[in-house]
């Protein structure tokens, strides 16, 4: 309790140097002898900045991944989650014990010294404005484009093992020391190649993250079994199944020669387009713990959203960024899992605004059937065919044990007919909220015992992921008609070809 209360009361109003004192202090000599100077006025309060080295840790491989998951989440517990439940109930009593600033701040540093997988999910709350306050978005926001980052001997460690020990020469001209960005991955620097004059960045892997991927998802798959045990009829949301999906991801993550050849299929996909650009790897440069690929600047669409206040190129922004995702998924059945605002830059051009989408280490395609499905039942919901999405659903579940169809078909169509009440103005982001329709749908689900297919809950995180985006930019931005012109023409190849004119005249 003397550790969690001087964490707290140091929260928002000490650097992180000085609570760390703190606990410490109490610690070894109990909370009478704890005396820390106050903090210096120019530091300001406590956010999370990154700190070099915070993740350069020493691995001990002999403990094993369960002792270390062990150990990380009883600190995780003790030193983060108890501490922001103290200062929830204090900011309920009075917020002047604990302000709502304070509590973010505690949030942020949750998220910041949790460990990668955390930080990724961290990140895609801060894309979710309609769920949390601009203010808790714009502070946990700064993971999007700056992580904790790790000190250059680090990274000149791994570049001498991937690239031999005279990589500055042999292989590179120069490699600047002081990291462009930071990942909860990796980190970017810029670089020149021996005879290629495109300026470039090098890719490199954190250190030692390998094992603490492994460690989190270990914590993570944990809570997952625990949440599914103690929650009535949790089995049905398929949480097991899409952390499945995310520990694959993840784990994929940390070889980047993943990522350099997903980088190689987007560009031949999007070759020719003037609208969306992506970087372009050297793929014979391409290691597991370091990639090259071309320096592409330009603004985070995180930044963007603040300083941009002209609404036409706003919308020509959100309209380029949804076209794009919509082709993925439509045309290309090859779609970018990790469109947080960090991923995504805006280049100013002659001719307006030209994207360009980096950090492609999470993707994802669904198979023939599962596509075919989704099509459909997108289609559907297109329509307003609450009933037919509902058997669509059925069809594609891998597991159900629905025994009122009927009932699941109706609370389907309530939702639908919720938000489409008008056709030619629904889905507009200033309207609705796709997240709580989302979450409805796996209510309705839930409730009749039918399990979604966890390739499905991967487009939905991802359209969840874009209305984020798409709210902050352009709220009056319709998603369903950016993507009809890519969905007719596979609605009238598809089984629900009778739905092609509906649509048409719904939205047309």
């Amino acid at each position: 309790l003397k550790l969690q209360f001087l964490y707290l009361i140091g929260s928002g109003r000490r650097t992180m140097a000085s609570r760390r004192c703190l606990v410490w202090a109490a610690a070894a000599g109990g909370l009478s002898q704890c005396c820390v100077a106050p903090r210096a006025a120019e530091a300001g309060p406590y956010r999370a900045r990154p700190r070099e080295g915070v993740i350069s840790v020493v691995h001990t491989a002999q403990w094993g991944d369960a002792a270390w998951a062990a150990l990380r989440a009883g600190s995780l517990l003790w030193f983060q989650v108890l501490p922001f439940l103290w200062a929830c109930v204090l900011h309920l009593v009075s917020a002047r014990l604990v302000s709502r600033g304070a509590l973010h701040d505690l949030a942020l540093g949750f998220f910041s010294n949790s460990g990668p997988c955390f930080m990724k999910l961290g990140q895609w709350a801060a894309s979710r404005r309609d769920i949390f306050s601009d203010e808790f978005c714009d502070l946990v926001g700064q993971l999007h484009s700056a992580c904790p980052s790790h000190p250059w001997r680090d990274t000149r460690a791994r570049l001498q093992e991937e690239y031999g020990n005279a990589f500055l020469g042999d292989v590179f001209d120069t490699v600047e020391e002081a990291p462009l960005h930071s990942g909860c991955i990796a980190q970017i620097h810029r670089a020149t190649v021996k005879h290629d004059p495109r300026p470039m960045v090098i890719k490199v892997l954190h250190p030692n993250v390998e094992h603490w991927v492994r460690v989190d998802l270990r914590i993570l798959s944990w809570g997952v079994k625990v949440l599914t045990s103690l929650l009535p009829g949790a089995e049905w949301l398929s949480l097991r199944e899409a952390f499945e999906e995310f520990e694959a991801h993840m784990k994929l993550q940390v070889d980047l020669r993943l990522e350099a050849a997903n980088l190689a299929t987007f560009q031949k996909y999007f070759a020719g387009d003037a609208d969306v650009t992506f970087p372009t790897p050297v793929l014979p440069l391409a290691r597991p713990a370091a990639i090259v690929e071309t320096y592409e600047a330009g603004t985070p669409v995180s930044d963007f959203l603040t300083q941009e206040k002209d609404e036409t190129t706003r919308r020509s922004v959100a309209m380029q960024g949804c076209k794009a995702f919509f082709k993925m998924i439509f045309d290309d059945n090859f779609f970018h899992t990790d469109l947080h605002p960090g991923n995504i830059l805006v280049q100013k051009t002659a001719e307006g605004t030209r994207l360009v989408i980096v950090d492609a280490g999470l993707v994802a395609k669904l198979d023939a059937a599962d596509r075919k499905n989704f099509i459909e039942l997108f289609a559907a919901v297109c329509a307003g065919d609450g009933r037919l999405a509902a058997d669509l659903i059925l069809k594609g579940a891998k597991r159900q044990e629905c025994a009122d169809p009927e009932r699941f078909r109706q609370g389907m169509t309530r939702i639908i007919d919720k938000v489409s009440v008008n056709r030619k103005k629904a889905f507009k982001l200033s309207d609705v909220d796709i997240g709580e329709v989302l979450l409805d749908a796996l209510s309705v689900a839930r409730t009749n015992r039918v399990k979604l297919d966890p390739d499905f809950t991967n487009v939905v995180v991802s359209i969840v992921l874009l209305e984020g985006i798409g709210r902050g930019l352009y709220p009056d931005l319709n998603l369903f008609n950016v993507a009809i012109p890519f969905l007719l023409p596979m609605v009238k190849l598809s089984d629900v070809k009778q739905l092609a004119p509906v649509i048409m005249e719904q939205y047309f």
